[in-house]
């Protein structure tokens, strides 16, 4: 029983690096998209706070959230 739990953690941990190579990869392709991923995702800011502090439409976060994500699933699909 223990065995299994040091296997969850560790899978967890090989998730959160692969996470953070594809989001090191993300920042160096576009800063921009890798930026706003991160204050929805990690500061929990809506796409209407995003938008202001970007100075851009709400619409227009979205679109690049949209991208991020899918950005962020191919590279994660192919590091596995």
């Amino acid at each position: 029983e223990l065995d299994d739990g040091m296997q969850d953690r560790a899978l967890d941990a090989q998730q959160a690096l692969a996470i953070d190579q594809a989001l090191r990869a993300l920042d160096e392709q576009d800063a921009q998209l890798a930026e706003t991923l991160s204050w929805r995702v990690f500061g929990g800011l809506t796409s209407l706070q995003i938008a202001e502090l970007r100075g851009v439409t709400e619409r227009t976060v979205q679109r690049d959230l949209s991208i991020a994500r899918n950005y962020l699933r191919m590279a994660l699909g192919n590091a596995q």
